[in-house]
C-alpha cells in the first residue's frame, strides 16, 4: 500500500525539495568565496542536512512526527519554509547577476572582488543573519518534537505502571473450589472516579470484578523527585517537601523583591566559592590549552584588562567564573590547574559539574527567577559549593532551600543569607600553590627568606667595603707623613 503524504493546503514536499536543491547550489557556489561568503556557504550545507531530515521524515506518510503533532505543527513548518524561500530568491538574485561572469562554473579572483564590492558586508551578515535563524528554528522544531514524542513515552510507560499498581493492589486472588480464579473488588473499585474535577464513568464493556485505571497522573500528594539522587543525597537536603504545583504557585506569589533576593544570594555565594577556590589553589597559572607558552594569556585573567588577575569575587561575573572554572575541570591534574585531591569528592563532580555555567540560567533578563528551574539550579549550587568546599556558601544555600520551601515563608532575609561584604579571600595562591614544571609545594616562603639574607650579606659587604677604604687611606697618609719625617731627618743629619 501506497503511503499518503500528510502535507497540508500551502506546503507541499516540491518545496521542501526545492529548497534543499537551492541550500546545496548555492553552498557549491559559494564555498570557493572569499572568508565573508565562505562562512555563509557552511550555513548552507548545515540548512541542507537540516532539511534533508524533515524530508526523511514527511516521506514517512502516516508515520510522520511531524504530521503526528497536528495541523498547527505542521503550519509552522510552512510558515517556516515560506520565509525560507523569500531569503533563497534573495541569494539567488545575486548569484544570477554575476552567473555571465562565470568561468567554467568558477568565479575568479576579479569576479569574487566585484560581488564583494556589490554585496557589502552589510548584505552579506543581513542574509547569513537569516540563514542561522531559518537553521535555528528548523532544529528547534525538530528539538520540540523529539521532546514531545518522549513525554508521550514517558506518559505511557508512567500509566501502564499506575495500571500495573492498580490490579496488584486492588484485587485480591483466590481459587474456588471449581478451580476458577476469582477477583474481589475492594473499597477502591467503584464505578466512578474523579481525577481533577472530572467524573470518568466505568465503561460498560469492563466486567464489575475489574476497576478502571485510579489515576492517569501520579496522586496528588505524591512526592515528585525531579532529580538525580547521586546528586541530591550528599547534600543532605529534603527533596519533593510540597507538591510540585504547590511549590510553583509559593514561588510565583512571592513579591518582585524576593525574586532579586532569590537570584542574588544564589549568585553571590556562587562567586564567593569560585573566587576562594581559585585563590587557594593558584589557578592563576592556569593556561587556555596545555601546549600554551609562558608569553601567552592565562585561562583567569580578566578580559577588559588582560593584565589584571581577580581580585575580588565580583571582578569576574558568575558565568565567567562557572565557565573557566569548567574549562579547567577539563584538564583535571594537569600540573597548572584543578587536581582531583582539591575537590570534596571528583567522582561526585563528575554527574554535574559541566552543567554549573547554566546556573546563570534562573534569572530572566528582568531579574526574575524562571519558576520552574529555581529548584534545580538551588540544587546545582549546593553542589557545586559542596564540591568546591564552600562550606560557608554551602549553609547558607541550605538555608535558602528550608525558607523557600516553607509556604508560611512571607519574605526571603537576605541579609543573613548573603556572604559578608568584609570576609577576607584566604592567603595569596603564591604560599600554597603548586609548581608549573614539576608539581611540587611551592617554595615561596623559603624563598623569600633567602633573598631577605642575601640583601643583608651585602649590606654587610658594603659596609665592610667602606671600612676598608678608611683604614687604607688612613694607613696610605701614616706612610706618607711618616716618610715626609723619615726625609726631613735625614737632611737634618747632613747639614750637622
Amino acid at each position: 500500500m501506497q503511503k499518503t503524504q500528510m502535507v497540508p493546503i500551502g506546503l507541499s514536499l516540491s518545496d521542501i525539495k526545492e529548497a534543499i536543491k537551492l541550500s546545496w547550489k548555492f553552498y557549491d557556489a559559494l564555498k570557493n568565496a572569499p572568508n565573508e561568503a565562505k562562512d555563509m556557504a557552511k550555513d548552507f550545507a548545515i540548512l541542507s542536512g537540516v532539511l534533508n531530515q524533515i524530508q526523511d521524515d514527511l516521506n514517512r506518510g502516516n508515520g510522520s512526527a511531524i504530521a503526528a503533532h497536528g495541523e498547527r505543527r505542521m503550519r509552522l513548518l510552512e510558515s517556516i519554509t515560506a520565509d525560507l524561500m523569500q531569503t533563497l530568491a534573495e541569494v539567488q538574485t545575486l548569484v544570477d547577476k554575476f552567473r555571465p561572469l562565470a568561468e567554467a562554473g568558477r568565479m575568479s579572483e576579479e569576479i569574487w572582488r566585484k560581488i564583494k564590492f556589490k554585496m557589502s558586508q552589510t548584505k552579506i551578515h543581513s542574509i547569513q543573519k537569516s540563514i542561522t535563524a531559518h537553521i535555528s528554528a528548523f532544529s528547534l522544531l525538530l528539538t520540540s518534537m523529539g521532546n514531545s514524542s518522549l513525554h508521550r513515552i514517558e506518559a505511557g510507560l508512567k500509566e501502564l505502571r499506575l495500571e500495573a499498581n492498580s490490579v496488584e493492589v486492588d484485587f485480591s486472588g483466590s481459587v474456588e473450589e471449581s478451580g476458577k480464579p476469582t477477583h474481589d473488588s475492594t473499597t477502591t473499585g467503584a464505578k466512578q472516579d474523579n481525577v481533577e474535577d472530572n467524573t470518568l464513568q466505568q465503561p460498560p464493556s469492563v466486567p464489575l470484578n475489574r476497576t478502571s485505571v485510579l489515576h492517569r497522573e501520579p496522586p496528588p500528594n505524591a512526592k515528585i523527585l525531579p532529580f538525580d539522587p547521586r546528586i541530591t543525597d550528599p547534600l543532605g537536603i529534603e527533596v519533593g517537601m510540597q507538591r510540585s504545583k504547590d511549590f510553583l504557585l509559593l514561588i510565583e506569589q512571592l513579591p518582585s523583591t524576593a525574586h532579586a533576593d532569590i537570584g542574588d544570594v544564589i549568585f553571590s555565594n556562587c562567586k564567593v566559592t569560585c573566587f576562594n577556590f581559585y585563590r587557594l589553589h593558584g589557578l592563576h597559572r592556569t593556561k587556555f590549552g596545555r601546549k600554551d607558552g609562558s608569553h601567552e594569556l592565562k585561562l583567569f585573567q580578566i578580559s577588559k584588562y588582560p593584565e589584571r588577575f581577580p581580585e575580588t569575587a565580583n571582578d569576574l561575573s558568575l558565568e565567567e567564573w562557572t565557565s573557566k572554572l569548567v574549562h579547567a575541570y577539563g584538564r583535571v591534574n594537569e600540573p597548572d590547574t584543578i587536581h582531583a585531591s582539591h575537590l570534596y569528592d571528583y567522582m561526585y563532580s563528575t554527574h554535574f559539574f559541566h552543567n554549573i555555567p547554566m546556573i546563570t540560567s534562573l534569572v530572566d533578563a528582568w531579574g526574575k527567577v524562571k519558576v520552574d528551574q529555581v529548584e534545580r539550579w538551588l540544587v546545582y549550587s549546593l553542589a557545586l559549593c559542596q564540591v568546591l568546599k564552600g562550606w560557608d556558601s554551602l549553609d547558607r544555600l541550605k538555608a535558602l532551600w528550608a525558607a523557600i520551601h516553607q509556604p508560611e515563608t512571607a519574605f526571603i532575609n537576605k541579609a543573613l543569607l548573603m556572604p559578608p561584604l568584609l570576609a577576607q579571600p584566604p592567603a595569596r595562591a603564591v604560599d600554597r600553590a603548586v609548581d608549573d614544571e614539576d608539581g611540587r609545594p611551592s617554595k615561596g616562603p623559603e624563598l623569600r627568606n633567602m633573598r631577605i639574607t642575601r640583601i643583608n650579606q651585602a649590606k654587610r659587604v658594603r659596609q665592610a667595603k667602606r671600612v676598608t677604604q678608611v683604614e687604607r687611606v688612613r694607613r696610605r697618609t701614616g706612610t706618607m707623613r711618616q716618610k715626609t719625617w723619615m726625609r726631613n731627618l735625614k737632611k737634618n743629619k747632613e747639614k750637622n
